[in-house]
């Protein structure tokens, strides 16, 4: 017998190289819960709720009511990450387009800017000027709350 075949045989084979033992960390990174309105309490409050600023007739500045309505509802939305969609109307049907939807972007603005100076980060509102009110008062701006 060949005596390198001998050597081969009488010794051992070298270990096999363990596996890498995947490694555990006691910090673990968790997905930001849910926050529907259904198990949001500080949200649900918002589901339904609707808020309107009126204009008067030609005017673009906010009323002393107005005023009042947008303070209470920044202080609302302080904490939370409810988002805002303001739907502004101005003019009527004899109004050019154009200048229906250039007068509700500025009642929309006046909204955004007054929120915005209370603390809310402007990222949190969206303006839609919408032209021509169908119905209801013609120069406002709806506030929807976007709660999802």
């Amino acid at each position: 017998m060949n005596p390198k075949a001998l050597e081969a045989i009488a010794k051992p084979a070298p270990p096999k190289p363990k596996k890498a033992e995947p490694k555990t960390s006691d910090k673990v990174a968790a997905l930001p819960s849910a926050t529907s309105p259904a198990t949001n309490p500080a949200l649900a409050k918002f589901r339904n709720r609707q808020e309107r600023v009126v204009f008067d007739d030609g005017q673009s500045a906010l009323s002393a009511d107005a005023l009042t309505m947008l303070s209470k509802l920044a202080e609302d939305l302080a904490g939370n990450d409810v988002r805002l969609q303001l739907s502004a109307y101005a003019g009527s049907a004899s109004e050019s387009l154009s200048d229906a939807n250039r007068e509700a972007l500025k009642h929309a603005l006046l909204v955004r800017d007054y929120l915005t100076g209370k603390g809310l980060d402007e990222s949190r509102v969206i303006v839609r000027a919408m032209g021509p009110a169908p119905d209801g008062p013609k120069d406002r701006v709806d506030i929807g709350f976007l709660t999802q």
